[in-house]
Order: structure tokens, then sequence, then C-alpha cells
């Protein structure tokens, strides 16, 4: 049975008189499950297209595609093993 089959239910039960906290507890949801709404739109933040890095006391807009090739050539030194936060940390001293 679905999140949605199980609403219906509760609606019913609701609507004949139960109190709701037992007609959750009767379907098996949460009262968050029964009460959320999707929102509309995508989802998250929009991807960027620059990245604002520090050339001494300046901040400067790079492109992606910069940083991007910078990252391979780190990536291509077979005894470098960075992961996101090493490589992350590593961009941000300024490689």
């Amino acid at each position: 049975m679905g999140l949605g089959e199980k609403k219906e239910i509760l609606t019913r039960y609701i609507s004949q008189g139960l109190p709701s906290r037992r007609a959750f507890q009767i379907a098996g949801i949460t009262k968050h499950q029964y009460y959320y709404r999707p929102k509309q739109g995508k989802r998250g933040r929009k991807p960027t297209q620059y990245v604002l890095k520090t050339e001494g006391d300046n901040l400067v807009e790079v492109e992606n595609t910069e940083i991007v090739q910078e990252m391979k050539k780190i990536k291509s030194d077979p005894d470098l093993d960075y992961g996101y936060h090493k490589m992350n940390r590593h961009l941000q001293l300024g490689g």
C-alpha cells in the first residue's frame, strides 16, 4: 500500500471522528508525511559559471573551466590521492 492510499484512508478515519493521532498510528505514517506538500520548481542552487579566487589582496573571478583544468592537473600526479576535502583545501591554499 502506497503513501497516497494511506493518506486517503487516514482522511476517511479523521472525517469519521477518529482523533488524528490515533489515525496516524493505525495508518502507520507520521503527521509530517501526511501534511508534506512538495515544492514547485527545480531544487537546489543554480550552477555558477565562475569562482572567486584570491590573488594577493584582490578577489578575481575565474571561470569554472580553469578550476577544472587545475584539478585535472593535480589529479594527474599519481602521488596525490586527494578526495573532495583535500582537493578543496589545496585549491584554497593556492595549489
